[in-house]
């Protein structure tokens, strides 16, 4: 439980970050991240979700950490090396392609991440590739409707919901009201 404490820390003294406006407790209770499981947090940045849920999933899961930037996972292998954290590991991901290994993700989880990559259809279909079915994805993300802004580079909620579908996943939940401007869409792959 060492990362709640840092957690909460954080999102008391730093609200220039985006962190601020959500309490990643309830994101982690909304997306239901149990002990045992195997998580991957796909564009993690500095692993802020990442090393929280190593703490939900326990010594029994993993959390698969995924970036495309090199620099990132370094800083974040030498964080797992220093504090000596056996559940978390780190894999190089590319834009369209998030290099998962097969059948071992049980949930899938992007924040802010999918309306930054260029072909974000084609990296949810080499995506649905990985994951056994049953599995789960969970994409945070705002969209212009609601934020007021953005029409230039968030995705729609109907684009979301289209792009998934015809990548083999179904709409489980969407949660409208832990973040102001941003939906949580939890799919299902069939």
């Amino acid at each position: 439980m060492r990362y709640f404490a840092f957690a909460v820390l954080l999102t008391i003294i730093s609200c220039s970050f985006s962190y601020c406006q959500e309490n990643p407790f309830e994101v982690i209770e909304a997306i239901e991240i149990k002990e045992g499981m195997k998580v991957c947090e796909v564009g993690a940045g500095d692993g802020f979700y990442s090393f929280l849920f190593s703490e939900v999933v326990g010594i029994n899961g993993h959390v698969f950490v995924n970036e495309i930037n090199r620099k990132l996972l370094k800083g974040i292998d030498e964080r797992i090396s220093k504090e000596n954290i056996p559940n978390m590991s780190t894999i190089l991901g590319r834009s369209k392609d998030p290099c998962l290994p097969n059948d071992s993700v049980d949930l899938v989880f992007l924040r802010h991440v999918l309306h930054c990559m260029k072909k974000p259809e084609k990296w949810m279909n080499k995506t649905g590739d990985y994951l056994p079915n049953g599995s789960r994805m969970v994409i945070i993300d705002g969209d212009p409707d609601i934020t007021g802004y953005g029409n230039n580079y968030l995705i729609r909620k109907e684009t979301v919901l289209k792009m998934a579908e015809e990548s083999g996943f179904i709409l489980e939940k969407l949660e409208t009201f832990l973040l102001p401007e941003d939906y949580i869409y939890i799919f299902r792959k069939l």
